[in-house]
């Protein structure tokens, strides 16, 4: 038997994102992966395959980003703080 697949509604107010668009821009992207990639140990995040997973689920493909070694740091989210 499959699991049922579980939805919840995101109640939060909606807010002004207005000011906050200008990063998403493309000259705001583009600066920001210059920036980490000018990290010494920048590498790609490598998006690991569970296809185990996904035969359970019936779907085609599940991937993953495995960020769990990110700049020797062993963290998740490390570049969030950039």
């Amino acid at each position: 038997m499959k699991p049922a697949m579980k939805w919840v509604a995101n109640k939060m107010p909606k807010g002004d994102a207005s000011s906050q668009m200008a990063l998403m821009a493309p000259g705001g992207i583009e600066k920001a992966r210059a920036f980490h990639r000018s990290f010494p140990r920048y590498r790609p995040t490598p998006l690991l395959a569970l296809p185990n997973l996904a035969a359970e689920l019936g779907v085609k493909n599940i991937f993953v980003k495995d960020e769990s070694f990110r700049f020797g740091l062993n963290a998740f989210k490390v570049l969030g703080g950039s």
